[in-house]
């Protein structure tokens, strides 16, 4: 046979030397070693540390009437403050209300003829992150959310869901056993709703989510928010010595609502949900008397629905109650303000003056709180100038001052 004289060069350049595949081996092994290697470090062997949890005693207080804690088989009675620990229930009677802070910071109030129970209230050692749950067995339940940082867990279950808070929101949860029903009504914010057959809702604000015993839900949207008239937000009312402050509210009228709940409060309702006095109208007006004394006080209005249950709130008002001064001639007193550069062609004056008077510097209006105190950034052309205070109230009164910087 006639040997083909290209088959032993082309044998020759495909073949590969011993040695090369030799090494070509070792070096694929050793990808392998490297890729389980990985694969063990990221999967099995490095996690991030688990945090680590105690427990955190929510707080119960602004008790008002009969509020009582069960633990266990001992009925506690209580009137103030009073630390609460898991598993505790915790009952208002007929005519009472109770406000419960949790480890994230949330705040809760019990309504009347309600039952909750504390399950787990706990808190992570560097404090960044919380876990509170809670049951509420019957009755109504206001909630007011500061939001939460991740890992963050704050759950309610009312019976026929469970829901939970991620982001700052205000929501009432209500059970009613005697209809088999459990529902939320949210006012601000967003809350996630899970049912019993684990079905999740996202419920936005102005919504409301029912969900029945026999397994069927239904979400609606609210009645509108009331807008309130009077007195203006941030009113000042002065008051004769001795005598009750006389304020009328007003508010805009909502159609088919045919009653009104307003509520009073000496903290803003983002803080505390729970009220220091509640009232009914009738009509979109309420006249009412408030102690004479210099205090600062929150209201708010809600619809009172078809059904009996409370609609939305509307926006928060502050007005403030200042007692009037027996010498109308005496000046306001105004402190002398420290003065601090914070950047070029801007200061912060900060100092005290008198509870309840109209603060300007150098015509800028500026706040005052309820003890006098007060604080503003100030454009000063070239950093240096004068500062000029002047402050005025309702009886009349003036005061000025004027300092120079630097």
């Amino acid at each position: 046979m006639k040997k083909n004289p290209i088959k032993p060069d082309f044998i020759e350049w495909v073949t590969i030397p011993k040695s090369i595949l030799t090494r070509l081996g070792w070096a694929v092994c050793g990808l392998v070693l490297v890729g389980v290697w990985i694969f063990i470090l990221f999967n099995r062997g490095v996690h991030p540390p688990t945090t680590e949890f105690r427990k955190y005693s929510p707080t119960l207080f602004q008790c008002q009437g009969v509020v009582v804690v069960r633990r266990g088989a001992e009925i506690i009675p209580v009137t103030g403050s009073f630390e609460l620990q898991e598993g505790d229930t915790v009952q208002t009677g007929s005519e009472s209300t109770a406000s419960l802070k949790y480890a994230d910071e949330s705040i809760s109030c019990l309504k009347p003829n309600s039952t909750v129970i504390v399950n787990v209230s706990a808190k992570s050692s560097t404090g960044e992150t919380a876990i509170s749950r809670s049951q509420l067995v019957n009755g109504t339940l206001s909630v007011a959310t500061v939001g939460a940082s991740p890992g963050t867990i704050n759950e309610i279950d009312a019976g026929q869901f469970r829901i939970s808070f991620s982001e700052p929101s205000t929501a009432t949860v209500e059970k009613n056993q005697g209809e088999h029903q459990s529902s939320v009504r949210v006012g601000t914010g967003v809350v996630q709703v899970v049912t019993k057959d684990g079905n999740p809702r996202t419920i936005r604000e102005n919504k409301e989510f029912i969900a029945h015993d026999d397994g069927t839900t239904q979400e609606t949207r609210l009645s509108g928010r009331p807008v309130l008239r009077a007195p203006d937000n941030l009113a000042t009312l002065p008051l004769a010595k001795g005598k009750n402050a006389e304020v009328s509210f007003s508010w805009t009228p909502l159609p088919a609502i045919q009653s009104y709940v307003v509520q009073i409060a000496n903290r803003s309702f983002r803080q505390n949900p729970s009220p220091m006095l509640e009232r009914i109208a009738r009509i979109p007006v309420l006249d009412l008397q408030l102690p004479p004394a210099t205090a600062v006080y929150y209201w708010r209005v809600a619809g009172i629905e078809a059904d009996g249950r409370t609609g939305l709130w509307s926006e928060e008002h502050q007005l403030q109650t200042i007692q009037r001064i027996e010498e109308p001639n005496r000046p306001i007193r105004i402190d002398r303000p420290a003065i601090t550069a914070i950047q070029p062609g801007l200061i912060e004056v900060a100092g005290t003056t008198e509870p309840g008077v109209t603060l300007l510097i150098n015509q800028v209006p500026t706040l005052v709180d309820n003890h006098g105190k007060y604080n503003r950034a100030i454009e000063l052309k070239n950093g240096k100038g004068r500062i000029r205070l002047e402050a005025s109230d309702p009886t009349g009164r003036r005061g000025t001052r004027t300092e120079s910087f630097p």
